[in-house]
């Protein structure tokens, strides 16, 4: 029982490593085949988890016994999964790259290998769960084939984002927006282009593509104009440009009332050295609706992004304002 178990793997393995092969040589081929990964039916599999556990994302110092085989056929066995691992080692990482073959329906196996090859290609292996059961990798195959994600996707993505750079996820989240806008010119698509290109470190994509847009806006479409302008705004922050980012987001506060803009520019108030102006700002961000715990979030990140002079100045304010409050500001004075 043991040994079928034991040949039945290794021919999933085998045909594994053929199809990502396959993907490699050509994506749009590997992509065409409609089938399950291994091409063959399924038995009923005795194993639990921790078999698959260990062969894909478990610990690496971790002793399993699979099989007592020969040593003949042992190393046959490794060297195929040597190859398998040479083959992820190889997958495109380009976020603009076709879709990853899909995993073959209600296999576990194949599932995982999906999940991880789809965190390698999005550059995000440092999320060590190996789970199809992960709400992550629902999103991820979302994501590889360019379907639009839903509020509760987006929060989630957030969510990990904090855990370390998601920039392939976000780049290509960017690039769907911008087609999508070019095919509808749904200008909230142009937002968020710009908003996702902003987050994968990327503000001069956000720039270029934003650009000349907002004229493009009757004056019905105000609010979405105003979304523009400040994220546009919050693009040229990140590069330092600030006399753009001020001019750019009171231009938004002219045309509708809501606290992002107000947000945008007294973090770069706070940024730029001069923070009893942030202060007014944020005032009437919370006024609109603001929670003041965003206006802590984003003082403590304006102060941290200054120049050393700006630091010693919004410090000493914040630190005369209320000295146990922002006692954090104090390291910026020695």
């Amino acid at each position: 029982m043991r040994w079928s178990a034991f040949s039945r793997w290794r021919s999933r393995v085998s045909s594994l490593h053929r199809i990502i092969r396959s993907f490699i040589v050509c994506p749009f081929k590997a992509i065409s085949m409609n089938r399950n990964y291994d091409g063959m039916d399924h038995d009923e599999d005795d194993r639990d988890a921790s078999y698959y556990d260990y062969l894909w994302c478990g610990p690496e110092d971790e002793e399993q016994e699979v099989v007592n085989i020969d040593d003949e056929q042992d190393g046959k066995f490794e060297h195929e999964l040597d190859d398998l691992v040479f083959a992820l080692d190889h997958i495109d990482c380009n976020p603009n790259s076709p879709p990853l073959p899909a995993a073959a329906l209600g296999d576990e196996a194949s599932s995982r290998l999906h999940f991880r090859l789809l965190k390698r290609k999005y550059q995000i292996e440092f999320l060590r769960s190996p789970s199809p059961l992960d709400p992550l990798y629902a999103i991820l195959v979302k994501v590889d084939l360019r379907e639009k994600l839903d509020c509760d996707e987006l929060r989630t993505i957030s969510k990990y984002h904090r855990e370390g750079s998601f920039q392939c996820v976000y780049i290509r989240l960017a690039s769907d927006s911008e087609n999508r806008f070019m095919d509808s010119l749904d200008y909230w698509e142009a937002v968020n282009a710009s908003k996702y290109w902003r987050t994968a470190k990327k503000p001069d994509k956000a720039i270029a593509f934003t650009e000349g847009l907002d004229e493009k806006i009757d004056a019905s479409g105000y609010k979405v104009k105003a979304a523009l302008l400040t994220t546009r705004a919050g693009a040229f922050r990140d590069q330092k440009v600030f006399d753009m980012a001020i001019s750019l987001g009171l231009q938004a506060t002219k045309l509708f009332q809501t606290f992002h803009p107000y947000m945008l520019l007294g973090a770069t108030c706070y940024q730029t050295g001069n923070p009893k102006s942030g202060d007014e700002y944020f005032s009437i961000a919370i006024r609109l609706g603001a929670k003041p715990a965003f206006k802590d979030y984003e003082i403590v990140k304006a102060v941290g992004e200054a120049t050393e002079a700006e630091q010693r100045l919004s410090a000493e304010y914040l630190l005369q304002k209320d000295p146990i409050k922002y006692k954090w500001a104090a390291k910026y004075l020695h």
